[in-house]
């Protein structure tokens, strides 16, 4: 079991001091598990991107500092 918080695109540059996602973060820790950040919005951009595009917006994301679209929900299950 993993847990996910789905944030706002603003909320990505404040994670750290997000009441929230602190909570979130903070219960997966007391059940000895992890929690990942996501930006749904985010997201659903990069499915609607042709293929070829996805990986240059992932990575123009990544340089801004947002979590998001680091790796796909359905990976960190198989993680898990």
């Amino acid at each position: 079991m993993f847990y996910v918080a789905n944030v706002s695109e603003p909320q990505l540059g404040k994670l750290d001091s997000d009441p929230l996602v602190t909570q979130v973060r903070a219960r997966a820790a007391e059940e000895g598990t992890v929690c990942e950040v996501v930006c749904a919005a985010i997201e659903a951009e990069i499915m609607q991107l042709p293929p070829a595009d996805r990986a240059e917006f992932l990575q123009e994301k990544q340089q801004a500092g947002s979590p998001s679209g680091s790796r796909p929900v359905v990976c960190l299950g198989r993680e898990a």
